[in-house]
């Protein structure tokens, strides 16, 4: 599931419900005559909510290039 505002709403529901969870993502991108890609495992637990600062949670574009710049 990649849509930010399906995955806002579920997290928000799981976090209101002192429910932990996982979420993982991947990126692969060509740079020139390479591959470069990312994977990303980040927890979500009601004690430490920084799952709003690792993932982007818009519709649209890419939230993988996020962590890098």
């Amino acid at each position: 599931m990649d849509k930010g505002s399906i995955k806002k709403e579920l997290f928000n529901n799981f976090l209101e419900n002192n429910k932990p969870f996982i979420d993982g993502g991947n990126d692969i991108d060509p740079v020139g005559d390479f591959l470069i890609g990312l994977v990303r495992v980040t927890t979500g637990i009601p004690q430490k909510n920084h799952i709003y600062d690792r993932i982007t949670l818009t519709d649209g574009k890419k939230g993988a290039q996020r962590i890098f710049k």
